[in-house]
């Protein structure tokens, strides 16, 4: 934190200090004793007599930072001293104070609260639609005017006094850093701060010189003041930007017939373009309750803020940009995590915003249920398209349309001890390559070529008709799907 004169200047009203301030702009982070051996520095607030400084000068005490001059009413080197050294911790405390509440998600109001001991004159903050955010709550009702009565009473001003400021001052609105407003509509003078995120007006500070006689060491306060409200309007807006766009993704993916022209605008807020390739991530896990899903939520949103993380029934989701973010750093950042939170993960297919959400989430979310579960992986949904198709297709299509040679094949290796129902299936599979299949079946390709002659000899099969390939091959996939796993990884 960098501090003004004038806060010095404030805090050392004990000593009548007779101030020669020109520059007064916010660079004091240290102080020390004046030393004339050492090299002045910009940022620094010296301390010393006057005659350290001048050649005519006496004992009397004097702070210094660059052109500006504390003259103080006493002699007492270390008395002063002290009170510099505590007025630099007053002030880093309080700004350790202020970060510690932004960082943990605190209200506006918490900022004030934290702020109490810092101002002696009354304070509020305003939203975008001039509703209270947050007041000086040692004020009360009745203790400053009729305006903060309402806003304390109502939540906001009088609705003809909003209507008149807002059209006779229009321009207030534009201002930024600390100004002063003075006008017939509200009875005491204003020092105001407006607060925008990425230009557009959000709300509006303001301290009330209730007895005209703030001093320019606490407008200078108030001005560091409503820094730490910037950061947390910027928090405000972000979460609550975030909120929005986590309840329409968990629309678009659970109701078919959702509109997606809302999500799609707020994807575009963020940067992404309409063609860019999206995907989603299902991340599940297998043995831990569902009340962990907030933790790995919550993990998810800070490390990997430029994706959108929301929940999905019992699964933490995440929506990617992969033409943005590339796929396999993202996938390495994901691992480690994942490992450690005891989940795994299905990835769907690319798509874009004209695409339709639901569906490609609908697929993601069947992908993983015929993935093997293993904590720590991410499992492409590419892989687990057939399987997912033989899965509806074992539903609807009746048992009588499956080729009958494959009951023939385990009949008669039942009967007779053989593998032949495999070895057509690998055969099939490995597009009727004898090098690939005898590999995948561990055999010789002699001991392979005599199984397929006798196959050949005993069912009469036509292999060379791709139609009859084609048939076989999806009834043993489709027979695949009788058992719990129909995937062999």
């Amino acid at each position: 934190m960098k501090l003004s004169m004038w806060i010095f200047a404030d805090r050392l009203k004990q000593y009548d200090p007779e101030c020669h301030i020109s520059f007064g702009k916010f660079s004091i982070e240290t102080v020390r004793l004046f030393s004339d051996t050492e090299q002045s520095d910009a940022s620094t607030l010296y301390v010393g007599r006057q005659k350290d400084f001048f050649p005519e000068g006496d004992d009397f005490i004097v702070c210094k930072n660059q052109e500006d001059l504390l003259f103080l009413a006493t002699t007492d080197l270390k008395d002063v001293m002290n009170r510099v050294l505590i007025i630099m911790e007053l002030f880093a405390r309080w700004e350790g104070n202020m970060m510690e509440r932004l960082s943990s998600g605190a209200m506006a109001q918490d900022l004030f609260q934290g702020s109490l001991h810092i101002f002696s004159h009354p304070m509020f903050l305003l939203d975008q639609d001039q509703h209270l955010l947050a007041h000086s709550s040692n004020y009360k009702i009745g203790e400053v005017n009729e305006q903060w009565d309402a806003m304390l009473t109502h939540g906001s001003s009088k609705p003809d006094y909003l209507v008149q400021i807002n059209e006779k001052y229009p321009q207030r609105f534009s201002y930024k850093g600390v100004f002063p407003s003075r006008h017939e509509l509200y009875p005491d003078q204003l020092f105001e701060y407006n607060f925008f995120v990425r230009d557009n007006w959000v709300g509006i500070a303001a301290i009330i010189d209730q007895f005209n006689n703030i001093s320019q060491g606490e407008i200078d306060c108030f001005s560091l003041f409503c820094k730490y409200l910037e950061r947390w309007f910027q928090n405000y807006i972000q979460e609550h930007h975030s909120l929005l766009l986590e309840s329409q993704l968990q629309a678009a993916v659970t109701a078919p017939g959702s509109e997606t022209a809302d999500l799609r605008n707020r994807l575009t807020q963020k940067g992404w373009q309409t063609a860019d390739n999206l995907i989603f991530i299902k991340f599940d896990a297998p043995f831990l309750p569902y009340n962990i899903n907030q933790h790995l939520y919550h993990t998810l949103r800070i490390k990997f803020p430029d994706t959108c993380i929301f929940t999905a029934e019992l699964s933490v989701c995440m929506l990617c940009n992969i033409s943005r973010d590339d796929p396999a750093l993202l996938k390495s950042k994901l691992l480690p995590l994942l490992e450690s939170s005891r989940y795994y993960g299905t990835a769907g297919q690319p798509f874009t915003m004209s695409d339709s959400f639901y569906q490609n989430y609908k697929f993601t979310t069947l992908a993983s249920e015929y993935c093997k579960k293993e904590v720590g992986h991410i499992y492409s949904a590419d892989n687990y398209t057939l399987p997912y198709l033989m899965a509806e297709m074992k539903q609807k299509i009746s048992p009588k349309l499956m080729h009958p040679v494959l009951k023939k094949l385990k009949d008669y290796d039942e009967k007779h001890g053989t593998d032949f129902y495999d070895t057509m299936y690998v055969y099939l599979k490995n597009e009727r390559s004898p090098l690939a299949s005898a590999k995948e079946l561990n055999l010789h390709r002699n001991t392979l070529a005599y199984r397929l002659k006798r196959l050949q000899e005993l069912f009469q099969i036509d292999l060379d008709d791709p139609k009859v390939r084609f048939h076989l091959l999806v009834s043993f996939e489709l027979s695949k799907q009788e058992s719990k796993n129909p995937v062999k990884e």
